[in-house]
């Protein structure tokens, strides 16, 4: 039997690609995190760093969020 233990951490970035930067990296070097779950936006950046550091990210954009984004 295997046992395993998942903790989140939330890191509001507020949409803001310069701070979801510094935390990607704070997550990864600081809180030695496993995977990012996130960010629902463009995540090109985010994704770079964590190819870099060998760590998994999985983030998912939905056509209806990209469209009332583009209404407001």
């Amino acid at each position: 039997c295997f046992y395993y233990q998942l903790q989140a951490i939330i890191a509001n970035t507020r949409g803001h690609t310069e701070y979801s930067i510094m935390q990607t990296t704070r997550l990864y070097l600081q809180e030695n995190v496993s995977a990012i779950v996130g960010p629902p936006f463009s995540c090109k950046e985010e994704a770079g760093i964590a190819h870099i550091l060998d760590r998994m990210m999985i983030s998912y954009v939905s056509s209806i969020i990209l469209l009332l984004l583009v209404i407001q």
